[in-house]
């Protein structure tokens, strides 16, 4: 496998991290430098891990994760884009404040976008490529899309200096649609 696939591989598995940390720029409020390498270490972390767990995990054990892996995306992104929503427009006290720095909601965040890396953890366990090569380029180019994705979020929050919970909670549940109508289909994340 050629250098330019596993860059490919890497951006395409980073992609939902960076528009969900968008929407997460734009959801806090008080956001400082430490935040910024914080939420693009969790994201890169979580993108770095799951392939591992993806190529340490035999044949016969992924074909029952990879029939719901799906499902589960699916529902954390749902129940926590709703929840931003609702809080949005019918709440004052927040369950999901995002107002503050959150590791509990940085934590799902991180995993729901990870998710699709772990079948990619499976594809190159299959193929002949440079694993460490790969997961190290997946977890750099996350980390990068995920920081600039923060401060992109961040910057038009500020500027726009409105209520945007409900931007943010549809670019979540958009997001959860998009891996289920995807995974149901047949197609790849």
């Amino acid at each position: 496998m050629g250098l330019m696939y596993i860059i490919a591989i890497a951006v395409s598995v980073a992609l939902d991290a960076f528009i969900v940390s968008i929407a997460y720029g734009v959801e806090l409020k008080k956001l400082t430098i430490k935040h910024f390498f914080i939420i693009a270490l969790f994201f890169s972390g979580f993108q770095v891990l799951m392939p591992i767990f993806g190529i340490l995990l035999t044949n016969s054990i992924k074909k029952y994760i990879l029939s719901f892996d799906h499902w589960v995306v699916f529902g954390i992104l749902l129940i926590i884009g709703f929840k931003m929503i609702y809080d949005s427009i019918w709440v004052d006290e927040k369950v999901f404040n995002l107002k503050v720095f959150n590791y509990k909601i940085l934590f799902f965040l991180a995993v729901a976008t990870s998710i699709d890396a772990f079948s990619i953890g499976l594809t190159l366990s299959l193929l002949s490529c440079n694993i460490p090569l790969s997961l190290f380029l997946i977890g750099i180019i996350t980390f990068l899309f995920v920081f600039t994705g923060v401060y992109i979020g961040k910057t038009i929050g500020n500027i726009l200096n409105l209520k945007l919970d409900v931007f943010g909670g549809i670019v979540l549940i958009l997001i959860g649609v998009k891996v289920l109508i995807e995974h149901l289909s047949g197609g790849v994340c």
